[in-house]
């Protein structure tokens, strides 16, 4: 993915791949971030051969940002599992999840 700053980025990072950003606000250890169109090229075509250091940085951050990569986050907001002390449908905004 070529992004500039997008919350979809951190979706797409989700997925395990890497992103390749142009002037990112927030430039992370986990993002190609490249401040000269000169070199999208090859930074995508880096990108693209999944360098391990780049991966476990991706993992890193995926994981802090989503800490339930088993598929079930819709069974478990649905049923109220996984929360903190779970208040079901009325829980509050604030409440850790």
């Amino acid at each position: 993915m070529v992004s500039d700053t997008s919350s979809v980025l951190s979706e797409f990072l989700l997925q395990g791949r890497p992103v390749v950003t142009f002037n990112n606000r927030e430039p992370g250890p986990h993002l190609i971030n490249i401040t000269d169109p000169e070199f999208l090229e090859q930074s995508i075509e880096h990108g693209l051969t999944h360098p391990p250091d780049l991966m476990d940085r991706i993992q890193f951050y995926t994981n802090h940002i989503h800490s339930y990569p088993d598929g079930q986050s819709s069974f478990r907001v649905s049923c109220g599992h996984g929360r903190a002390g779970s208040k079901g449908a009325g829980a509050s905004e604030t409440e850790t999840v």
